[in-house]
């Protein structure tokens, strides 16, 4: 095992940034950092110089998109979920990411720069010898602010971007007042595979959705826009996950198109 090495979750933002340095300076270690790919919005390579920039020893890059899309958010479709519980989706494929590169790394430690504790029960959920530490935990325990750190060290953060994982996404464009667009969802073996006919990765089939309904003003007032999630929430419980459903999105809402007509509408403060 390597003794003073510790693999850290990195994203480029000033957290992170801080994070890096910190466990140089006050855990004496050699940081390697991991960025896991769970469909942020950054340029990657640029977020990897960025934290050898910063101190790390070097800096992985793992894609980890799939794993996301089908292990946390198929299942996550079928049922409410709430604003927390959507910032912090993507702790699951993270975790086993770390695991897994702390492994590659001999070392016995890993790192994240979250505040919240979920990050730590997953890691440990998968591998519960692991030593997990949180720095900027620590630097708010010794009442240290963050950004205060970064500038001090001189270190060269990214901007946190709204799109922290696949399924949260802002619309380039919102398209008010025009016609209902009319998006078919089929399901496969519980699992939606299809828009409007054409069969899709899970990965891009997400994507799909997050464009139709952000061009729609779906989520257009949530901190955390996720365009595609109400869609695939609706479209899951009218099937069962069975067969296909067609939706009518339109002006920030959307409805499931029966044989009467559009029911169930559902508008961005209905949901979570």
């Amino acid at each position: 095992m390597a003794a003073n090495r510790i693999v850290l979750a990195y994203n480029g933002h000033p957290a992170s940034c801080a994070a890096i340095r910190w466990l140089m300076d006050e855990h004496r270690a050699d940081v390697v950092a991991l960025v896991v790919d769970v469909g942020q919005m950054d340029d990657l390579e640029e977020v990897q110089a960025r934290a050898v920039a910063c101190g790390a020893l070097r800096a992985h890059v793992v894609d980890r998109c799939e794993a996301l899309a089908r292990e946390v958010i198929g299942p996550a479709s079928a049922a409410p979920l709430g604003h927390s519980a959507l910032e912090r989706l993507a702790h699951p494929v993270i975790a086993a990411a770390l695991v897994e590169v702390a492994a590659i790394e001999g070392t016995g430690m890993v790192a994240h720069a979250a505040v919240h504790e979920s990050l730590d029960g997953h890691i440990r959920a998968v591998r519960s010898t692991l030593d997990v530490v949180a720095p900027v935990r620590e630097l708010i325990a010794r009442h240290i602010d963050v950004a205060d750190y970064v500038k001090i060290h001189q270190l060269s953060p990214g901007v946190a971007r709204v799109e922290r994982h696949l399924l949260i996404r802002r619309a380039a464009s919102t398209a008010s007042g025009c016609e209902a667009a009319s998006v078919t969802i089929g399901f496969e073996d519980g699992m939606a595979a299809s828009v409007n006919g054409v069969l899709l990765g899970f990965t891009e089939l997400i994507e799909s959705l997050s464009l139709i309904g952000g061009r729609y003003g779906l989520g257009a007032l949530d901190p955390l826009p996720a365009p595609a999630l109400g869609l695939l929430q609706a479209a899951s419980a009218a099937t069962g996950g069975r067969g296909s459903v067609t939706l009518l999105v339109r002006d920030g809402s959307f409805a499931v198109a029966g044989p009467a007509g559009p029911a169930d509408v559902g508008h961005d403060e209905d949901r979570a």
